[in-house]
């Protein structure tokens, strides 16, 4: 019988997998890009915080004031030109899809363990 790997064993691994993978790459690479530019740098940030007031407005259950959802289009639509900022989007979102695809993963094998 082969030695079975530990959980702390296999989730080391798959942190090595991660970090090695073209997606965490890309990443890395895109965020160095817009991190070196404080233009760019500061122009995510105010996006950011934009996000975040929406995302607080949702929760606490207001309504969404038409006038931040139009700026924070606008501001996406304004940066979607900017070829850095762009594609540091596009790798983070990608990024994000990787870690909760192997969270639903990891969640969906502990669900069916209960059953």
């Amino acid at each position: 019988m082969g030695k079975q790997l530990s959980p702390y064993d296999t989730a080391h691994e798959l942190a090595r997998s991660i970090l090695n993978s073209e997606v965490y790459g890309k990443y890395v690479t895109a965020k160095r890009e817009v991190e070196s530019n404080p233009e760019f740098k500061e122009q995510i940030v105010k996006l950011r915080t934009l996000q975040m007031e929406l995302d607080r407005a949702q929760l606490t259950g207001q309504d969404l004031p038409p006038d931040k959802l139009i700026m924070v289009r606008a501001e996406l639509a304004r940066m979607a030109t900017i070829n850095e900022i762009s594609s540091f989007l596009d790798a983070e979102g990608k990024f994000i899809q990787l870690f909760n695809d192997i969270q639903g993963i990891i969640q969906k094998a502990i669900e069916d363990g209960f059953r």
